[in-house]
């Protein structure tokens, strides 16, 4: 485990020193990585190799590199962490003035409390399903326990390679095929689509992701879906965002599976 420096003085500010750590894998998962930047500093926080947990994935999903902006999904997240929206502000305030790197919060919250962040996509919007499966099988395979909270519902995956689109077949040269697949990579993709002749090759296609999600559902023992929380949705769903980010209301909880609880990861309460 690594020990960073700011870890005591952070504990100590926050009353976390004999906080207890999930007996369960805690996993968060948004949908894709931020886009943003601020001048040359990109939102999306990468973990360095030190941090080998999240070796097999992009980057940590809603942390903000140097906690530069308070993008909204970054601000309800915290109100998850830490179960209450004034100590949210609090604690983003404080990581903030101390200069604490997110990539290494990022692993503290992994190393003492169990948790990970994760998204689906990743920036070139190619999907980490098959290094999530890898990693849930471990930890089944080890009798270890995980909670999954899914943040959104699946998406479709606009890839360039429109639906439907022409592909000569056999002997009806014009007919218009609709693919509806779930694939794991943009790469996967095109490998399937070069099977065929394509007349128009400046195509785009719509992937639905929802087999990925029913096959980490059996996969898992608690599972439950919220809503997203990007600043689109307070718009949107002003009612239920609030349930869900503010008041932390498990009726919030959708396609819900087994014992999971939103208060499951207020582990900075």
């Amino acid at each position: 485990m690594v020990k960073f420096k700011w870890v005591f003085e952070f504990e100590n500010e926050f009353n976390l020193e004999n906080k207890a750590k999930s007996k369960n894998i805690l996993i968060i998962e948004g949908l894709s990585a931020y886009k943003q930047r601020l001048g040359k500093i990109n939102f999306v926080t990468k973990v360095p190799i030190s941090c080998p947990i999240y070796n097999n994935f992009s980057e940590v999903a809603f942390l903000v590199t140097d906690w530069i902006k308070i993008q909204d999904s970054l601000e309800m997240i915290f109100n998850l962490l830490t179960g209450d929206s004034v100590r949210s502000l609090k604690v983003l305030s404080y990581l903030r003035k101390e200069q604490i790197p997110a990539h290494e919060f990022a692993c503290y919250l992994y190393e003492n409390y169990n948790l990970i962040l994760i998204n689906r996509f990743n920036n070139n919007n190619n999907s980490q399903y098959s290094n999530l499966m890898t990693f849930i099988n471990f930890n089944n395979n080890n009798n270890i326990n995980i909670k999954f909270l899914m943040v959104g519902k699946e998406r479709n995956i606009l890839v360039k390679v429109a639906s439907p689109f022409k592909i000569v077949k056999g002997d009806k040269p014009n007919k218009s095929y609709v693919v509806y697949a779930a694939y794991t990579t943009y790469m996967e993709l095109k490998i399937t689509l070069n099977k065929f002749p394509i007349i128009n090759k400046n195509l785009k296609i719509l992937i639905n992701d929802s087999n990925n999600t029913r096959n980490i559902k059996n996969k898992v023992a608690n599972f439950a879906k919220i809503l997203h929380s990007s600043g689109t949705n307070l718009n949107k769903s002003s009612s239920e965002y609030n349930k869900i980010w503010y008041k932390l209301d498990d009726n919030g909880l959708i396609d819900r599976k087994g014992n999971i609880s939103l208060s499951d990861f207020t582990v900075l309460k």
